[in-house]
């Protein structure tokens, strides 16, 4: 079986090497792989005292950070080292400031494991929901070093469970303790008999309630509401933009921010909006210029515009692919999203409590909108969903206490 494996990851690293030619993401994979162990051992800290986490891509590291913060704070004297696999993680948080080295995990292959072990010697190895390797997990359990994974979510028709799945899935009972979001993830694991679990909820959920308690309204925005209501649009795309424009809602201001925020793009969303529209980067100058449409062509203030809204679209369920609802939901605005939401039981669970709405079409998008204008109480509903889905950070921790004890 570790030939297949091998071989497998093999043909993985070929296939990305063949789209680098046109692919900007893929030379950055390769690019952050070439001479790998001399940047490893560069990027260290020289504290002999670590403790690892990886991450594939953004999306875990942010559900893997609290954990990280809560370890700052409560062991001063451990280095901290992140590594990932994709580069859309690693580029962004690079120089994040709360770990001691952000670096790229090198590839799963022959003798890779043994020699990043023997380079960084952790106390305690963190993955985080999906990613885990084979060859890691089995050169952490013969070096006995404890190791967890967290913030895991299972489905049936995943290969783990698969009649080939057996060997992969074996590999997951080198954790220490696999922390579960639900109940289902759960169950998949004991019937196929694990004992090394835990439900502990979804670290998420602890992430976005504590950056709601922070963060604060753009004032330029507040000014330029000029006391309306507003639906922010966040991380939509092209199939989102077909819904939601025209925008012709008299009673209500939009302020979009989509995915992409390249030129043709931006122009495109002018063209269809059916209203005045500003750019955020022209509002300065234009204070005073009256417009019923905000268009965010800039990155990196989302969470703070979710703070001066009323109600929350969020954008990619056209294609299967629903970005965060969590961080709206957590400022207390009812949340509307397209139909594909099958991945994300986050967007079930919001509707069930009255703080989510999907709809399918642009008719079922207004009458979404109807729906929340009239229901005071959703916002209120979603605010509670996500303060009754905190607290598996505390859980968490309570293992890794445990674990850095016995080390």
């Amino acid at each position: 079986m570790w030939g297949l494996y091998y071989g497998a990851i093999y043909m993985y690293v070929l296939l990305v090497r063949l789209s680098a030619i046109k692919s900007p993401k893929a030379r950055l994979w390769l690019k952050g792989r070439e001479n790998q162990f001399e940047k490893i051992k560069l990027a260290l800290p020289q504290n002999p005292k670590r403790i690892w986490m990886h991450c594939a891509s953004l999306g875990e590291f942010e559900q893997g950070r609290p954990i990280l913060e809560k370890l700052r704070t409560d062991y001063p004297e451990y280095a901290l080292i992140v590594s990932f696999f994709s580069p859309s993680g690693y580029e962004i948080r690079k120089n994040y400031k709360g770990a001691d080295s952000v670096i790229y995990l090198p590839e799963d292959l022959p003798g890779n494991a043994k020699k990043f072990l023997d380079e960084l010697n952790p106390s305690l190895a963190i993955f985080v929901k999906y990613e885990f390797w084979a060859g890691y997990l089995n050169e952490l359990k013969k070096r006995e070093i404890p190791a967890i994974l967290i913030s895991a979510r299972f489905r049936k028709k995943q290969f783990l469970f698969s009649p080939f799945g057996g060997w992969v899935r074996n590999k997951l009972k080198a954790f220490d303790t696999i922390h579960v979001q639900d109940v289902l993830s759960n169950e998949l694991l004991a019937n196929a008999g694990f004992q090394n679990l835990k439900i502990s909820g979804d670290t998420r959920y602890d992430r976005v309630y504590a950056n709601a308690q922070t963060p604060e309204a753009i004032y330029q925005i507040t000014d330029w509401l000029k006391d309306r209501r507003v639906l922010v649009a966040g991380s939509t795309w092209a199939d989102d933009e077909a819904v939601i424009l025209p925008w012709n809602f008299n009673n209500l201001a939009l302020i979009i921010a989509p995915h992409e925020i390249d030129e043709a793009h931006i122009k495109s969303i002018e063209d269809r909006c059916g209203a005045k529209s500003l750019r955020y980067t022209k509002l300065k100058n234009h204070q005073q210029e009256d417009s019923d449409v905000l268009i965010l062509d800039t990155i990196g203030i989302l969470m703070s515009v979710y703070k001066a809204g009323n109600i929350a679209y969020v954008g990619g369920a056209f294609h299967k692919l629903l970005h965060n609802i969590l961080e709206p939901a957590a400022m207390g605005l009812p949340v509307i999203f397209g139909p594909f939401t099958e991945k994300f039981p986050e967007a079930e669970a919001l509707m069930n409590a009255g703080g989510g709405f999907k709809i399918h079409s642009r008719l079922e998008f207004e009458q979404a909108l109807r729906v929340v204008e009239q229901n005071d109480s959703s916002g209120r509903q979603s605010l509670e969903f996500v303060c009754s889905q905190t607290g598996a950070t505390t859980i968490i921790m309570e293992d890794i206490r445990k674990l850095l004890k016995e080390k």
